[in-house]
């Protein structure tokens, strides 16, 4: 027998056995990884004989175990297996390093006793263990991370069949453990691939075990057929199936049936359930919801697909093994890798199949595959699919392969009003698909896995590829041939019949070709044609020579932008209609005649601005949607009374139709449910209106509205009113009592009617620009549901009286409001506040705000403080010619503090922790800041990685030792302040990579640096003498620029000691890849100069055959700057490269560096030098010697700055 899980620990530790490892092994025997032999004792030679039965190993390391030689014994025979996971226990990993040392093993264990060749395996077996894998620590009492490390020991065992199932099970365990005692069901669903059966796999594993019997059977529908019921009985359930077993219903069954598609074989098999003991437990997997639903189950798991870094792991799994990091030359395919993931939308099985094949390629050929995810999926995924779709009769696959081509996004009940056109009866056949997994209702919208929608096109595609035969038509390719008039094209050239076309969907972005007039003449099964422009930005409009003959007759959806003809053919019959779709035309009229319009549901003529007449559409009985939008020569619009199952009218910008038609809202159906009169020429609106029904009312801009009259009884349902624009409207009467949104922006109305304090479901509320609103109603507060209040621009609101606490989005820009209610404080939920240009506020309190994400006060000239706001990330930007500041809090408080000219802030931190953040301090304008950096803040802001202090006029006495406690800073930039020295403790920050001390004029010496430093920039510290001789692990870019004082015999044993640690540290191959080591200092002269340098910007260098191993070069040269134009920020090399249009070279010099440099005495005085730029492929002849290619080495660079 083979084990999962073999656990090691000290035998004799009760505390371990009885507490940690009684938890640890309930959860690893639930899943199957051990037995209970797990914990029998095992001696070493045991443990070298069966070890091999083992798949992993968990060793629990404590002080008792790592002061026993038997637990030594067994861990330096288990060290070198592939899984080996430590848990340390109450023992830290620094403790066990020390005690691997040999002098504390030889004390502990003598030679006497124990031999050399024993305690050596011992270290190594220690050393190894410690270094392996994600290392935990327990503590007495803690067994929270449990789960976390059975999780860990599952996947690892698993590596990639089992990714994402730990989580997974979590919520199956959950419910099945919610059922009533007795036959518990579950049923596990979801599309193919997803990992139902990995699933049931893992789920049969975990609680086989609880069971007196148990079986699991793969592919039951084929097991089923193949061998039938009672050889299915007696193969997987033995003896325990007999007469005396199920009469006697005592025995608890564990039965798990994988990819059911019959229900009444599953239910002959598992006999009604009548023979199951109590405590049973069924697991049926299906991809169709109704067999699990047949089947009887009590309740559905619908799988889902894996998350990001669950897809992430899988395909790298596959494609590159467990350690694929390690594979170079495959950074450039990560964005490819992120599309494969977002384009299987975490399916395993197509994840798995890709990474398999990406396994077998080279990095170059895997660029072109990863691009090919649109092309038809390996037949693998074609074949698994296709059975579902094979399940489906005709009308069903119609509508999948039109969903799959066509409509996948769009809202269903449009979709199925097309299908219902067609006789497809969507009702019960859409459902059908949503229960095959190939389809899925999200936010009333059609969608479909991006893998389903590929098997669904190259389904459609088979076809035409086959037999020639074209039925659903996108390629333009195809498509253009079909219906372009060339006077010069051959006829026939175009290949294949039209007679079965169904669907045509042409997008013309890029096409321009005139169609002939006989196009559609024999594609008489047409039901769907839509020519529309995906960039209407790019668009060219398909023409025609001669009028069109003919459409089809069978058309349900006529969707043509620019359609360039004045009417449709006048042979057209629109009996089976159900939308006309042709925005922006040149349509004068419809059609002539009567035409048969029973089917007819949605009208869209918007922007045909010839468009005069439309009275044909009064003939639609079963009209719903008429948009009119923009038609600006209709004069009038028909009564539509008599249309009882019209729903939207949309007669906006409808500027010639007159407006006493409009104002009396006669002509309209009371069933009416939205009607858009935006832009008319109404006037006034009658107060005897009846539209009962009505639940959004568009009137903004009309500029010539004056009064709304509104009955509440007779607007009782109106949920959306907008009068944004109405520049003439004063006066407002009676809102209705179930208004959601309200929109006043720009009104000239002087005051809220009372009645909108009632409005208990009012969410939206926007009266922007509305200058002359003086005074709000009290009661404000009672609207319970307003969550967006934009009061922006009201220049004549002096005050607020009450807020609403459930407000989420505030503004009250460019508002004279002196303070904010009392109220304000309530505003638990509040995420965005705008208050810019408030010019009168002058303070503001935020003690209580854990949500909010972005506060405004740009402009704010009188605010004198802010008091309880998180201080956490404050940056500087400048926008629209003005310097703001933003600050941002941690979350959930992630806030974004805008400020616009600051004058004296008092900012009050609150006790908060924070992940990583930002901070930086600027000098204020009236004011400099001039306070101590609190120790308090610097607590706060212990996961802060950039900290900028740039002319924050610190002193040395501001500087706090606490502030070396930011251990997790990489970034801090000290400049233009007047310290004279830091802190010692600043080589504590053992992640710091970048310190900035530009211009500290007070700044006299450097004490030692931390080791992880790679950037100083100390230009300008003209006081600066002293550097601290920690030369080993001195920073490999380093500026010096404009340093006076600095000594030239610190810069000599700098440069020494740094070209001697990199010949000890560095190959030729790594000097290649490393970055190179730069140092800016000024030129110095006179007796102490270090550096013999030639005149000009170029000299040669002689290198000779007999030269030694050659590692890298270190080039000189003194740069003279015109007109002071180098940066504040110092002189450098930047990318491997001078800035040659600032600066000039004067005089340089090169030296070569080969591995027998001597350590003790490197002299840059040498004979010969040159300049060799890096970034520069050249080559360059040298006297005497062969031609050397001088490509990108990594070189040592010394650079001398003469600055004045």
């Amino acid at each position: 027998m083979t084990y999962m899980v073999y656990i090691s620990f000290h035998k004799g530790e009760d505390r371990i056995r009885y507490s940690f490892l009684s938890h640890l092994s309930a959860s690893l025997r639930r899943k199957g990884l051990i037995s209970s032999s797990s914990f029998v004792h095992h001696s070493s030679n045991e443990i070298k004989t069966e070890k091999k039965k083992f798949k992993a190993f968990l060793v629990v390391i404590s002080w008792k175990y790592v002061l026993s030689a038997e637990c030594l014994d067994e861990l330096a025979e288990i060290a070198d297996q592939n899984v080996v996971v430590p848990v340390f226990y109450c023992i830290t990993q620094s403790d066990v390093k020390h005690q691997c040392r040999l002098d504390i093993l030889r004390d502990t264990f003598p030679l006497e006793d124990y031999s050399a060749e024993r305690v050596s395996r011992w270290i190594y077996a220690l050393n190894k263990t410690t270094k392996s894998y994600k290392l935990r620590r327990m503590d007495y009492g803690a067994c929270d991370l449990v789960e976390d490390i059975a999780r860990d020991m599952y996947e690892k065992i698993f590596p990639t069949n089992r990714i994402g199932i730990y989580t997974r099970m979590m919520k199956l365990e959950k419910i099945v453990y919610k059922q009533l005692w007795g036959i518990r069901s579950i049923g596990i669903w979801g599309m193919p691939g997803i990992g139902k059966t990995t699933l049931a796999e893992a789920a049969f594993d975990e609680f086989s075990g609880d069971y007196e019997a148990s079986c699991i059977i793969k592919d039951f529908d084929k097991e089923f057929l193949a061998k039938g019921l009672y050889h299915l009985w007696n193969e997987y359930l033995g003896e325990n199936i007999n007469n005396s077993f199920i009469k006697s219903g005592q025995k608890r069954l564990l039965i798990v049936l994988d990819n059911v598609l019959k229900p009444l074989d599953a239910d002959a098999f598992l006999n009604g359930f009548d023979w199951f003991g109590p405590g049973s437990l069924i697991i049926i997997t299906s991809r169709d919801k109704q067999v699990l639903v047949q089947c009887g189950v009590n309740q559905i798991y619908e799988v889902e697909g894996l998350n990001k870094d669950e897809a992430k792991q899988l395909l790298h799994g596959c494609a590159f093994g467990i350690d694929w990091r390690k594979q170079s030359g495959l950074e450039t395919l990560a964005r490819y890798y992120i599309s494969v993931i977002k384009h299987f939308s975490g399916n395993p099985l197509a994840l798995s199949l890709y990474g398999e094949m990406l396994s077998h390629m080279k990095p170059d050929k895997m660029e072109v595959k990863l691009l090919k995810l649109n092309h038809p999926p390996p037949p693998q995924i074609m074949e698994v699919f296709k059975s579902n779709y094979n399940a489906l009769n005709d009308n069903e696959k119609s509508m999948f392969l039109d969903i799959a081509c066509f409509f996948r996004g769009e809202k269903a009940d449009y979709v199925m009003q097309l299908f219902e056109g067609c006789g497809f009866f969507p009702h019960v056949g859409i459902y059908v698909l949503v229960d095959k997994c190939l389809v899925t209702i999200v936010e009333r919208k059609m969608e479909m896995h991006n893998l389903i929608q590929i098997v669904g096109k190259a389904i459609s595609n088979e076809g035409t590829v086959e037999l020639d035969r074209h039925v659903r038509l996108w390629d333009t390719s195809i498509i253009q041939p079909l219906l372009e008039d060339e006077e010069t094209k051959l006829k026939g050239e175009s290949k294949g019949t039209t007679e079965d076309i169904e669907v045509i969907f042409l997008d013309m972005s890029n096409l321009k070709f005139f169609v002939k007039p006989d196009a559609f003449k024999s594609m008489h099964n047409l039901r769907f044609l839509k020519i529309y422009s995906s960039n209407p930005g790019k668009h060219q409009r398909i023409r025609f020579r001669e009028a069109l003959q003919s459409l089809p007759n069978e058309l349900r959806l006529l969707h043509w932008e620019d359609y360039p003809l004045q009417s449709l053919p006048q042979h057209f019959d629109p009996t089976h209609l159900v939308e006309l779709n042709m925005p922006y035309s040149k349509l004068q009229k419809l059609w002539g005649g009567t035409k048969n319009l029973e089917m007819l549901k949605m009208v869209r003529l918007s922007h045909s601005q010839d468009l005069v007449e439309i009275e044909e559409l009064i003939k639609s009985k079963n009209i719903e949607v008429i948009d009119l939008q923009g038609c600006t020569k209709i004069q009038s619009f028909p009564a539509t009374r008599h249309l009882q199952h019209l729903r939207v009218i949309n007669l906006s910008g409808c500027v010639e139709i007159k407006s006493t038609q409009l104002e009396e809202f006669q002509g309209f159906p009371r069933n009416l449910k939205e009607l858009y009169l935006s832009g008319t020429g109404i006037r006034e609106v009658t107060s005897s209106i009846h539209l009962s029904s009505l639940e959004v009312l568009d009137l903004s801009n009309c500029k010539r509205l004056q009064n709304l009259p509104m009955g509440k009884g007779n607007l009782a349902s109106l949920i959306k009113l907008m009068l944004s624009g109405c520049s003439k409207l004063q006066n407002i009467q009676d809102l209705p009592t179930n208004l959601k949104e309200l929109y006043l922006a720009g009104t000239s109305i002087r005051e809220v009617p009372s009645s909108i304090c009632h409005l208990t479901q009012l969410v939206v509320f926007d009266a922007e620009n509305c200058k002359k609103l003086q005074d709000l109603p009290m009661g404000m507060g009672n609207l319970i549901s307003l969550t967006m209040l934009i009061l922006s621009g009201c220049s004549e609101l002096r005050s607020i009286p009450d807020l609403p606490r459930n407000l989420r989005h505030l503004n009250l820009a460019e508002t004279p409001i002196k303070k904010l209610p009392s109220s304000f404080e309530d505003l638990t939920k509040l995420v965005s506040l705008d208050l810019n240009h408030c010019e009168r506020l002058q303070h503001l309190q935020m003690e209580s705000f854990e949500s909010v994400v972005r506060v405004d006060l740009s402009g704010c000239l009188e605010l004198k403080y802010i008091l309880g706001f998180s201080l956490q990330d404050i940056t500087q930007l400048h926008e629209d010619g003005t310097d703001k500041v933003m600050l941002h809090g941690t979350p959930p408080c992630n806030v974004t503090l805008i400020l616009e000219t600051w004058r004296t802030r008092h900012v009050t931190p609150m006790e908060k922790s924070g992940s990583k953040f930002y901070l930086k301090l600027m000098p204020f304008v009236t004011t400099p800041y001039r306070s101590k950096l609190q120790s308090s803040l610097v607590f706060r802001m212990y996961a802060m990685v950039s900290l900028f202090l740039s002319k924050a006029y610190l002193l040395d006495i501001h500087i706090p030792q606490e502030i070396c406690n930011l251990l997790s800073l990489k970034t801090l930039d000290l400049s233009g302040n007047n310290f004279g020295k830091l802190p010692e403790s600043i080589k504590q920050f053992r992640n710091l990579e970048s310190l900035i001390l530009c211009h500290c004029k007070n700044l006299e010496s450097l004490p030692e640096l931390p080791q992880s430093l790679e950037f100083l920039n100390a230009h300008g510290c003209v006081c600066l003498k002293n550097i601290h001789r920690s030369f080993q692990q001195f920073p490999r870019h380093c500026t010096f620029s404009n340093c006076f004082e600095i000594s030239p015999d610190i810069v000599r044993e700098i440069l020494e000691a740094r070209v001697a640690q990199m010949v000890i540290d560095h190959t030729l191959q790594k000097l290649i890849e490393a970055p190179a080591f730069s140092f800016s200092v000024p030129a110095f002269r006179g007796p102490n100069y270090i550096f013999h340098l030639n005149r000009g910007s170029s000299v040669m260098i002689r290198l000779t055959p007999r030269i030694e191993t050659l590692l890298g070069f270190q080039i000189s040269v003194v740069v003279a700057f015109w007109n002071d134009s180098y940066s504040d920020a110092g002189f450098g090399i930047r990318e491997n490269k001078i800035r040659d249009d600032c600066c000039t070279v004067t005089e340089c010099g090169v030296y070569a560096i080969t591995e027998n440099v001597d350590q003790t005495n490197l002299d840059f005085r040498g004979p010969s030098f040159a300049l060799l730029p890096p970034y520069k492929k050249r080559k360059r002849s040298f006297s005497g010697s062969e031609d050397i290619e001088m490509v990108h080495l990594s070189v040592s660079y010394f650079i001398g700055g003469c600055l004045s």
